[in-house]
């Protein structure tokens, strides 16, 4: 008995090519908009399945859009607050500190300094400058 894959019968030979070898199945009306549609029925329908060499299912318009959403900002994007602990960890393997200042947002600034409780040179020149300021008005 040959194998099957969603319920198919692996024949070993791509349907565009006739390449024998491994082979993909490809799911014409795709698996995520058989679920989306709520039609589980069509992701081992043996009419909605293809028999693909890896090359063919490589040049398929789901395996392209698979390929470009994976070089986007969508995939595998950081929430915040894991991106937030990222920054602390290379501060600590650096040996670095926490600036004190508080950025627009009320968060505290993210940037690394080399004294406990001081601020980076961003913070630093912006205090200098409010100081000059104030001495100015008085």
């Amino acid at each position: 008995m040959e194998p099957t894959r969603f319920g198919v019968e692996v024949t070993g030979f791509c349907r565009i090519c006739d390449a024998e070898g491994v082979t993909e199945m490809h799911h014409i009306i795709s698996q995520s908009m058989c679920n989306k549609k709520g039609r589980p029925d069509l992701l081992t329908n043996p009419h909605n399945l293809i028999e693909l060499c890896r090359q063919c299912h490589s040049w398929t318009d789901s395996s392209i859009y698979q390929k470009w959403y994976q070089t986007t900002r969508h995939y595998g994007q950081r929430t915040r607050e894991e991106v937030r602990l990222g920054r602390e960890k290379k501060r600590i393997e650096r040996g670095l500190f926490q600036c004190n200042a508080n950025i627009k947002s009320g968060r505290r600034c993210e940037l690394g300094i080399k004294e406990e409780n001081g601020y980076c040179k961003i913070h630093k020149w912006w205090g200098v400058n409010q100081a000059r300021k104030a001495n100015k008005d008085n």
